[in-house]
């Protein structure tokens, strides 16, 4: 807003102090010359400059306060200006046409206290000088009708200043609370968003943990259940632990992780070791995938069938992404049937992989087995 009140006041310093050079050049010979060439110099370098500004887009500032301090100056000091008491004659002196822009200056310049202050002074002393000799020598109702003029235009202009400087405070005021507003919700959707993912390990994987723990009675059994527990406190050091990082991890970090996860659950690990390590994904997905693949296996040995099962993870680099394959040839199941309960498929896997901005695809048939193919990005 002060910007727009800038270039307005450019123009009409440009405008309206053009219209005032021609009666100030007129009336320099009944003025004393330093007097006249001093004031001048000094007010219309005044608008020059604040029009300068105006158009740069940039504040008034120093320069638009020093004009009607300038101005008012050159008003009261007519009287010793003028060469001799009747040397003005009737005319009007010249500083009456800049009158109404150096209160807009002023308007814009200024405080509204100061601004209102000068409104008043200035017309004040316009009608006194224009009832003196030097001044014109008006009757007391012509000089009150000028100052009047004065009066109503300048107040115009210092409302509608006052106006849409009030106007933008309270757009600013608003901008700001619902900046505030929605930086509130921002911070309470990531509370919830972390709170449901605390929820999300604590009901599916420390539970799936525990429970695989309980039931643990042969060595693979007991390995599943390590490997498990391992997972699960990985997560949750993450969860209460800073946000994973927005930069990327190599596929062959990835490999690494998933060569251990094979090796502890003794299935076959499958990879182009030639395609993998220049290929790089963010670690957010590479969390994903990593844990979607653990839970993948989880299920596969919960319901698959026992270790004679053969099992696999398979690792592919594809364009700008990668894709992992988890399968199995044991029991399988119906997918048309699978009930709303099945958290490991739905939450850990599918539903993981789909918040980092992946994939996850189930094919499975009832005796033929499972494959879930993990794919970052979608």
């Amino acid at each position: 807003m002060e910007r727009i009140l800038a270039r307005s006041i450019a123009v009409m310093c440009v405008v309206f102090g053009a219209q005032g050079i021609p009666f100030a050049l007129m009336q320099v010979p009944v003025t004393v010359p330093l007097w006249s060439w001093g004031t001048i110099v000094l007010l219309y370098g005044g608008f020059v400059a604040t029009a300068a500004l105006g158009l740069l887009g940039r504040s008034v500032g120093l320069v638009g306060r020093l004009v009607p301090i300038v101005y008012l100056a050159a008003l009261m000091t007519w009287p010793l200006a003028v060469r001799s008491q009747d040397a003005l004659g009737h005319d009007t002196p010249w500083l009456w046409y800049v009158c109404n822009l150096v209160l807009a200056v002023a308007a814009v310049a200024y405080s509204r206290p100061v601004a209102t202050a000068l409104l008043v002074a200035v017309p004040a002393f316009y009608a006194l000088i224009r009832t003196t000799a030097v001044g014109g020598g008006v009757s007391l109702g012509d000089a009150a009708l000028g100052s009047l003029y004065v009066l109503l235009l300048g107040g115009g202009v210092l409302i509608l200043v006052t106006l849409l400087r009030r106007a933008a405070t309270e757009v600013d005021g608003a901008q700001n609370a619902a900046v505030e507003r929605y930086a509130s919700a921002v911070r309470e959707h990531a509370i919830e968003v972390e709170r449901l993912q605390v929820d999300s390990i604590v009901h599916d994987s420390v539970l799936t943990s525990l429970l695989s723990a309980w039931r643990a009675e042969t060595p693979r059994q007991r390995v599943l259940a390590t490997v498990m527990a391992t997972n699960t406190m990985a997560q949750l050091d993450e969860s209460i632990g800073q946000a994973p990082s927005a930069g990327p991890a190599t596929l062959s970090s990835l490999r690494e992780r998933l060569l251990l996860v094979a090796e502890q659950m003794d299935v076959e690990l499958r990879y182009d070791p030639g395609s993998l390590p220049a290929t790089e994904i963010p670690v957010d997905a590479a969390e994903s995938i990593h844990s979607a693949t653990v839970q993948a296996l989880v299920n596969s040995f919960q319901h698959a069938g026992g270790p004679e099962v053969p099992r696999w993870i398979a690792l592919y680099a594809r364009a700008g992404g990668i894709l992992v394959e988890v399968g199995d040839e044991g029991a399988g199941f119906d997918l048309d049937t699978m009930t709303e309960g099945r958290l490991g498929v739905r939450v850990s896997i599918q539903a993981r992989l789909r918040n980092a901005g992946g994939e996850a695809d189930v094919q499975s048939s009832p005796g033929l087995g499972t494959v879930i193919s993990l794919a970052w990005p979608a």
